[in-house]
């Protein structure tokens, strides 16, 4: 007889971890966590759903010594094989909920990036970021009075050895209509607070405080930007509570949320908030230039009188 004993099932790390895989992802695709019988009815995010898999595989391992070191390898590349598995699953997903939505709006649809020359990103800081820059999911098309484009940027940060992958849901907005300065606009964080300690620029307006405190704004052209940045337009960001951040140049703005997707359940509400900011924008234009003439016929005036 031989005197190799056969590996009990219930100790093998392969399909432990290929249970625990099933078991995990069977309980997230329906909206649960385990020990919670609450059903969520927009379920976990995809992201979120990864990121729990993940941990809740590398926690289950990390408890489990039964088997010995050489079987690392094994185990190791059966959860990446699964988180790998996960992601093809949640992207097509992705893909599908996303064709849909823009099916119902009337608008086209790539999952490969734009069929066209994409838009224009001259004057807006943000596509210069990092490097391999991808467009993906990609939604346009042209409304009334504003070219549309919604889309997942996806770019690469770090050095070679550390390589990030950074990806945000972002909107586009193209008007004839628009006529705007420079600008970034974003939320404040730690990594802003600090650096305005240090002396970084940022825009700021003593006349709403709670503004300057939530947000950094930058511009090449800050006479502009406070022209623009009137009291409607200050007060309706101070009262927003979403961390949306705005970048803008000339006729063209862009919308997003600092490295977050934004689901296909909830693409309407912001694009909705995007049209909103777009009225908002507008409006401040015209009355940045309606005070922009007055002056000009008070300078005049003062020259003739």
């Amino acid at each position: 007889a031989s005197s190799h004993s056969m590996e009990p099932l219930s100790s093998s790390p392969v399909l432990f971890v290929g249970s625990e895989f099933w078991r995990f992802s069977l309980l997230l695709s329906s909206g649960r966590r385990a020990g919670n019988t609450t059903k969520s009815k927009a379920g976990i995010p995809i992201g979120k759903q990864r990121r729990l898999i993940a941990s809740l595989l590398n926690q289950r391992m990390a408890n489990r010594s039964s088997y010995p070191k050489s079987n690392d390898f094994v185990t190791h590349t059966v959860t990446m094989a699964s988180v790998c598995w996960l992601n093809v699953k949640f992207e097509k997903q992705r893909i599908e909920q996303l064709e849909a939505v823009a099916d119902e709006l009337g608008l086209a649809f790539s999952k490969e990036g734009f069929s066209n020359e994409g838009p224009d990103s001259t004057g807006i800081n943000f596509f210069d970021r990092g490097s391999s820059p991808k467009f993906r999911n990609t939604i346009w098309g042209d409304t009334d009075d504003v070219g549309l484009g919604i889309f997942d940027y996806v770019y690469t940060s770090g050095s070679s050895r550390n390589k990030i992958a950074c990806l945000q849901t972002v909107i586009y907005f193209k008007s004839d209509e628009l006529h705007l300065p420079q600008f970034k606009l974003s939320p404040k964080g730690l990594i802003q607070n600090v650096g305005n300690a240090l002396g970084s620029p940022d825009i700021n307006f003593s006349t709403h405080p709670e503004f300057s405190r939530k947000y950094q704004l930058d511009s090449e052209n800050e006479t502009a930007v406070r022209q623009l940045f009137q009291s409607e337009l200050l007060d309706f960001f101070e009262k927003q509570r979403s961390s949306v951040s705005v970048e803008a140049s000339g006729n063209r703005f862009i919308l997003y949320r600092r490295q977050s997707l934004v689901s296909p359940k909830k693409l309407r509400g912001f694009m909705a908030e995007g049209f909103q900011i777009f009225q908002m924008l507008k409006s401040a234009q015209e009355n940045s230039e309606n005070v922009r003439r007055e002056n000009t016929v008070k300078e005049e005036s003062v020259l003739f009188d």
